[in-house]
């Protein structure tokens, strides 16, 4: 590759082979908002960058190095651009493999991007470095390898004396607590034997440890004879006496050979063996104040005796040995805590778990394992609630993890569902779960425990239900009661008004009969008439109302053609229009079909219709027209063009209470609850009716109607959000009826919408299910009078919150339990609808 090939934008500085970018490339170069000159800084970076940077093409070879990568390698930048990387390492790499290996992982976009590893360089200079790979992009748009160096050395010897510092500590502590449990000195002295060189390389090292029993015992290190020593020979005035006085003054003690020889003269030849030595040199092993044993030295062979400089030296690994020592302790102690805990959470009933910051399991108790479905403990540790649960769950529990951990404040008491794995039950949990923080208050980690509230929910939920009924039939009652006071208030002027006038002219027609003239006579027997027809008129109308409005009319439901109802009701009143002068007609279309009660629907028209010739005059003109066809509906006028109705009044037309009537154009007498009867047959075919009205311009009454989704067979609904259990239960259906169509729903919203389009005969749902229940989709549906005659048949599941009173009371046809098999369904379903013909 040649130099004019590699000039790129890859990093603002390079030596004169590797062209910067341009300066007039504002994008890249400088930053209007800061004003930061970013080919200046770059470079800058690459110049002063203690770290050294090396950047290499797809092959390998060198295109840019810094001066702290010629510094670490020793090599000139003239030796190194052009040349294979391979050129910075010692003999003893293969250069061929390392650029293959580095090709293939170019090409792969593989390039390791952390390495730390030891280096032998070019003239044998042995490194430990920390090598970081990037790839980078030039402005021809060429891939290049950016990598930086860092010799850690120094850092790495440090962690590796701290680690074999750790080592030896680990194997002192299991020294000193096996001294409680033998006294084999030569069996100790494996433990030991080979860790301490790292540390001190004496020939003649040791270490006395107190037992429990208060006496010393000793741990030569590298010594003849590895377990005991002939010079350590217990005695009163032996060399163990110093150690008994470094024990008592909790210092350390240095003596060199004159100070020996004149404390122990006496004893020289028995204690020293003829031979003293040089000097003798202890340190205290500390733990809190209490010195436990002493680290030790004696010396036969050095030409010079220990300094202060040496009692450093030992003190700071006596130091470090009791650090560990300290620190072993307190993490049997926390081994023994925890190990408390374990015992102590896993006897517990409730669900008990420990997560990290990041909302992985710590610890989870056996009844919590259970209940996700973790064998053991070790199939838990790491994992998040994610690996457990479904994610609709998993998203609203995580959510609430890492709620706490940021602002550290507890979750109490909170009712969640929940799945629990070993017995494939949802389950109603009371969570509380609270933040764990360290001494600085950050949170580490939260604590959470459930307690299985599935029982209480369950009777909380159907004592709810209950109490949803009975209010409900409650403000029904309270309704209905209120609307009969109201109405008997307003009735009970009409009732005994026209009684007043029939039993007057009755009484006169008694005791005066005879004086009367046969005029006078047939005049009073014609008000007498009269008013016992409008009393009677009165009374129909309210019965029949009534009997609406309580339900005790049942409705003869069946496909309509509503064309055909209206046209009926026309050609009724056709002699009395022909009588007024009045143009009567129905322009609706064929085959305007609806599901409703034919009878009704003639009353409805009837009355319009009887309405609008009281107040049309002569030559004026009463149309039912269709005024707009939508998918869901029919939209029909009964329009006139009488006298109108003031704006005023128009409120209480549909008002039973309010009995509006005023004298048609001939006097004609109305009782004033026809159109509250026509409001009423509207509602129980899921219609509706308004009125637009302007005196001396005519009233046009707007009617609603539902269309009737034309279905050639029988429909019967099957509403589960199991696909499996829709499928059983539809051919459940389709074996009791061969010649239904089967239609599905996998929730309480969705078959509502379904019921009310195709009206099936009968409806089989479960009660458990998402976005509206079995009872929520009941109560839709025995509220909407074109669906409350459908018998619904309702499923529930064991441990199902739902209660069977509250359904059967709200409307439910049956209840049965899963799992339901085949004939148990077909009984039940003709029991039922027997009963009800």
């Amino acid at each position: 590759m040649s130099n004019a090939a590699i000039t790129s934008n890859v990093l603002p500085y390079q030596r004169p082979s590797f062209a910067l970018p341009s300066r007039t490339d504002k994008k890249w170069a400088h930053d209007a908002h800061t004003g930061v000159d970013f080919h200046e800084l770059f470079e800058s970076v690459w110049m002063n960058s203690s770290d050294a940077l090396r950047i290499t093409d797809s092959k390998g070879v060198i295109i840019a190095v810094n001066d702290a990568f010629c510094r670490l390698v020793g090599m000139q930048t003239e030796e190194l651009v052009g040349k294979p990387f391979t050129i910075t390492y010692d003999g003893s790499v293969d250069p061929s493999t390392l650029l293959a290996e580095y090709y293939t992982r170019f090409n792969e976009g593989n390039i390791s991007p952390v390495m730390n590893k030891r280096v032998r360089l070019r003239g044998g200079k042995e490194i430990y470095a920390e090598t970081s790979n990037s790839f980078i992009k030039g402005s021809d748009g060429s891939t290049f390898v950016l990598t930086v160096i860092r010799d850690v050395s120094e850092r790495h010897a440090a962690e590796e004396a701290n680690k074999r510092a750790e080592r030896l500590a680990e194997a002192l502590y299991g020294i000193s607590q096996a001294i409680y449990s033998t006294e084999n000195i030569d069996e100790l002295y494996q433990h030991i034997h080979g860790d301490l060189s790292s540390i001190v390389p004496s020939r003649n090292f040791f270490i006395a440890l107190l037992t429990n029993n208060e006496k010393t015992l000793y741990f030569p290190y590298n010594c003849n004879e590895k377990g005991t020593d002939a010079s350590l020979t217990i005695g009163a005035d032996d060399p163990q006496s110093l150690t008994a006085e470094v024990l008592r003054s909790k210092r350390s003690l240095l003596l060199n050979e004159k100070e020996l020889l004149d404390r122990y003269s006496s004893s020289k030849n028995r204690v020293w063996g003829g031979t003293a030595p040089k000097c003798w040199l202890g340190v205290p092993l500390m733990i809190r104040e209490k010195a436990i044993g002493v680290m030790a030295v004696k010396d036969y062979n050095r030409g010079d005796v220990y300094t202060q400089k040496d009692v450093a030296l030992f003190e700071s690994a006596a130091g470090q040995i009791a650090i560990a020592i300290e620190r072993k302790r307190a993490e049997e102690a926390l081994a023994s805590e925890r190990n408390l805990l374990r015992v102590l959470i896993d006897n517990l009933p409730d669900l008990i778990y420990f997560k990290d910051a990041g909302g992985r399991y710590v610890l989870n108790n056996r009844a919590h394992l259970r209940s996700i479905g973790a064998a053991a403990q070790e199939s838990a540790l790491g994992k998040t609630t994610f690996d457990f649960n479904p994610p609709e769950l998993a998203e609203q529990y995580s959510e609430d993890e890492m709620r706490i951990v940021q602002t550290g404040e507890p979750l109490l008491g909170k009712e969640e569902l929940a799945l629990h794995k070993d017995t494939g039950e949802q389950r109603w949990h009371l969570t509380s779960k609270i933040p764990l923080a360290n001494a600085e208050g950050t949170v580490t980690g939260i604590v959470g425990i459930s307690r299985d509230v599935t029982e209480n929910k369950e009777l909380e939920i159907r004592v709810q239900d209950s109490l949803t009924a009975l209010q409900a039939s409650r403000e029904s009652l309270a309704q209905l009661n209120a609307q009969k006071d109201r109405l008997f208030s307003v009735l009970s002027h009409d009732l005994r008004s026209p009684f007043t006038s029939i039993l007057g002219f009755c009484e006169i027609l008694i005791t005066d009969g005879e004086t009367l003239t046969d005029a006078e006579r047939s005049e009073f027997l014609t008000y007498i008439r009269d008013g016992a027809k409008r009393q009677l008129a009165l009374l129909n109308k309210l019965l029949d109302w009534s009997r609406l409005e309580t339900g005790r009319v049942k409705l003869n439901v069946q496909d309509i053609d509503l064309d055909i109802a209206a046209l009926n009701s026309v050609t009724t009143h056709l002699g009395t229009s022909k009588q007024k002068d009045i143009k009567l007609q129905s322009t609706l279309p064929a085959g305007m079909k609806i599901l409703g009660d034919e009878d009704l629907l003639m009353q409805l028209f009837n009355n319009l219709i009887s309405n609008a010739l009281k107040f049309t005059p002569a030559n004026g003109t009463i149309s039912i027209d269709l005024t707009e066809e939508k998918d869901e509906e029919w939209i029909v006028a009964v329009k006139d063009t009488g006298r109108g109705i003031p704006k005023e009044d128009l409120k209480k037309l549909f008002k039973v209470e309010e009995k509006y009537t005023r004298p048609g154009l001939q006097g004609e007498q109305g009782t004033g609850l026809g159109l509250s009867l026509v409001h009423e047959i509207m509602k129980q075919h899921s219609g509706s009716i308004s009125v637009d009205s302007e005196v001396g311009q005519g009233t046009t009454f707007t009617l609603r109607f539902p269309r009737l989704i034309e279905i050639k067979e029988h429909v019967v609904m099957v509403v589960d959000d199991d696909e499996g259990i829709r499928v059983l239960h539809s051919r459940y259906l389709k074996g009791m009826y061969p010649d239904a169509q089967v239609i599905t729903a996998s929730n309480g919203k969705e078959a509502f919408e379904l019921a009310k389009k195709c009206r099936p005969r009968l409806i089989v749902t479960d009660y458990s299910m998402p976005e509206m229940n079995g009872y929520e989709l009941l109560n839709l549906l025995k509220g909407e009078p074109s669906t409350k005659h459908i018998p619904v048949f309702v499923i529930t599941g064991k441990g199902s919150t739902a209660s069977t009173d509250t359904l059967l009371f709200s409307g439910a046809a049956a209840v049965l339990n899963k799992p339901i098999p085949r004939k148990e369904l077909q009984e039940t379903i003709e029991k039922t609808l027997a009963q009800r013909i």
